[in-house]
């Protein structure tokens, strides 16, 4: 299992208030050949249309030295699970929670 990001807890805990319930954690993506696997998954009764909404759920802090490197990876990883979510037609949207930096320009750029 890959290491959780600083705030997994933090995002999962948001989740639950706003009334999602968590289903998977971590959440394997499975398709043919392949296995993804993404932070978690969550479900929630939308009352207007008592439909049930499925998301999937990545989570990034960008914290990392280089942001641009963390971003463009989150990018393909996202692209990757959106893919294979698609492929296995589970019905899930996919979802990128993310914290992002203040960034502070350096040599007043």
């Amino acid at each position: 299992m890959a290491r959780r990001d600083v705030i997994h807890d933090a995002v999962k805990e948001a989740l639950i208030k706003d009334g999602w319930r968590i289903t998977a954690d971590p959440y394997r993506i499975v398709y043919k050949d392949a296995t993804l696997e993404a932070d978690m998954r969550a479900d929630k009764l939308i009352a207007a249309t008592r439909e049930n909404h499925s998301i999937i759920i990545e989570v990034k802090s960008f914290l990392q030295r280089s942001f641009i490197h963390e971003f463009l990876a989150a990018c393909g990883q996202y692209q990757a699970y959106y893919d294979n979510v698609k492929l296995a037609t589970s019905g899930s949207e996919l979802v990128l929670g993310h914290f992002l930096p203040k960034f502070e320009r350096q040599n007043g750029h």
